[in-house]
């Protein structure tokens, strides 16, 4: 027993078929509906399971050569999440390499500031005791005054070596 599938083709056949419907009486329209099914081709096919037929059929606009191109969407979605968390890595630590910068310049320069009586080599030899205590290397310290500039560089940590993060502090007594 082959399935056939009803397209609108198949059903227009059907009725021509079938023939011009007779004109009923006002009466005899209620009791023509009552004997008859006016459905049949679904009738025949729910007889059989297959009335869901024509809307489960393969759907429309894919072929064999189709196939697996979802992995390759998944695959390729998966490498653009993975491309932006990385960069998402690369900026943070960046960022919190920054931070650790401007913290150990602003600790050295405070610590340089007291030692600042001594002379520039005693400041900056305390500048340089703190920044390295706070993971930075002493990159430049100068005295102003009473004020003592320190600038320090902390290294970015698990990325290509692009450079380090350089912050300077300033500071002195209050005037």
């Amino acid at each position: 027993m082959t399935a056939k599938v009803m397209t609108a083709e198949v059903m227009q056949a059907e009725v021509t078929q079938a023939g011009p419907r007779p004109s009923l009486a006002p009466g005899e329209e209620a009791a023509d509906r009552a004997g008859r099914d006016p459905c049949p081709w679904l009738a025949r096919s729910a007889q059989r399971g297959r009335w869901m037929e024509p809307y489960l059929s393969k759907p429309r606009g894919l072929s064999r050569g189709d196939r697996g191109a979802a992995s390759v969407w998944v695959l390729a979605v998966g490498l653009a999440v993975i491309v932006v968390a990385q960069a998402l890595v690369v900026i943070g630590s960046a960022t919190v390499a920054r931070h650790r910068a401007q913290a150990a310049a602003d600790l050295a320069a405070l610590a340089a500031a007291m030692k600042v009586l001594d002379g520039e080599s005693a400041a900056c030899a305390r500048a340089a005791e703190v920044s390295a205590r706070n993971g930075a290397s002493l990159v430049a310290c100068r005295l102003d005054g009473f004020d003592v500039i320190v600038t320090v560089e902390v290294a970015v940590t698990g990325t290509p070596p692009w450079g380090a993060a350089r912050r300077s502090a300033r500071a002195g007594p209050v005037e």
